[in-house]
């Protein structure tokens, strides 16, 4: 289909066409796709792609990879892992969580928060 593979990350495939460019990132069995907006290079490609894989194809709509969540907003893209962090958290303390932490948790450290 014309890809490059990126030399810094073996995962990592590019294609440009005119002044298109599709980006396709394997992780495992996790795909992620990026393209140049309005144009239909990343439809073409996924198109070609399901008439030889089975595949679920999610478009352009990513919600979450590699356990990180990803949630966007016009000129922002918020990235966040705390679902795997609640996950690690209840097979570390299966009862949950009780205890009250101070901040900073040393004394000696400069605080963050603001006391009033």
């Amino acid at each position: 289909y014309g890809f490059t593979q990126s030399e810094y990350d073996h995962c990592l495939f590019y294609m440009t066409k005119d002044t298109d460019m599709l980006i396709v990132l394997l992780y495992v069995d996790d795909i992620i796709t990026a393209h140049t907006r309005g144009t239909s290079v990343r439809s073409a490609w996924a198109d070609n792609f399901s008439s030889k894989f089975r595949w679920t194809d999610f478009g352009t709509n990513l919600q979450e990879f590699v356990s990180i969540r990803l949630r966007q907003a016009p000129g922002v893209v918020r990235l966040d892992s705390e679902r795997y962090i609640m996950e690690l958290a209840s097979e570390v303390f299966p009862g949950g969580i009780h205890a009250n932490y101070a901040v900073p948790a040393r004394p000696e450290l400069p605080s963050l928060v603001d006391d009033a």
